[in-house]
């Protein structure tokens, strides 16, 4: 078993990459890998709980919804979140120190930045 970490650091308004790396984070799952998505920057805007069809963009809802099932752990940097003024975050989604974020990518077995 791998140690993936995802790093999504853009904004889920200008970039459909975050899309795919949600997508890819339940691909990852079907290796028996132990999958962690973490929101850095203005990657933490991933974590809020939007309505998608308002601005013509696709749903991560449906790949999210199905996270917690297949053990996948999603974290955003609190310090990111208070700089962004992110106050609400979606369900699964835990708001985590800097530290614990650096620590998962260090102790990754394999980092995929998006």
């Amino acid at each position: 078993m791998k140690r993936v970490v995802l790093v999504l650091r853009h904004t889920p308004l200008n970039h459909i990459k975050n899309l795919e790396a949600f997508r890819l984070g339940l691909g990852l799952t079907l290796s028996n890998n132990e999958v962690t998505v973490v929101m850095v920057d203005e990657g933490v805007l991933n974590a809020i709980d939007f309505r998608p069809e308002v601005i013509d963009r696709p749903s991560v809802a449906a790949f999210l919804d199905f996270y917690e099932d297949v053990g996948i752990r999603s974290m955003a940097d609190q310090g990111a979140a208070e700089r962004f003024g992110v106050t609400r975050i979606r369900k699964g989604v835990e708001l985590v120190d800097h530290k614990l974020i650096v620590d998962a990518i260090r102790q990754a077995d394999v980092v995929i930045p998006f």
